[in-house]
């Protein structure tokens, strides 16, 4: 796994900018007791890890110093993550993992 390097505040912002324009408490982030990290809206969830994270940059070929693509792409995918279950991605241009819910 290659160490990801970012700040997950802005990674929450970023997140919640998909959703909200600027509300930063739509989208809950927290961290479970196994280390991983449960993002929420209303009652979706999307279970993730940092390795997770790490996967979805490298097979969206981001390059890790660009932080404003790092940045876009995670946002992006979490917001098709929690809305998966409009049957379809909202941002249709990011490629998840096969583990995941799409």
């Amino acid at each position: 796994m290659t160490n990801i390097n970012f700040s997950f505040n802005r990674l929450i912002v970023e997140a919640n900018k998909r959703f909200t324009g600027n509300d930063p408490n739509l989208i809950v982030f927290a961290y479970t007791n196994d280390n991983s990290i449960r993002v929420s809206k209303g009652e979706i969830t999307y279970p993730f890890d940092y390795e997770k994270l790490d996967k979805i940059l490298v097979i969206n070929n981001v390059d890790y110093k660009d932080l404003n693509k790092v940045y876009e792409v995670l946002s992006k995918h979490i917001s098709n993550q929690l809305g998966a279950s409009l049957g379809q991605k909202i941002h249709p241009e990011i490629i998840s993992d096969a583990s995941d819910y799409i």
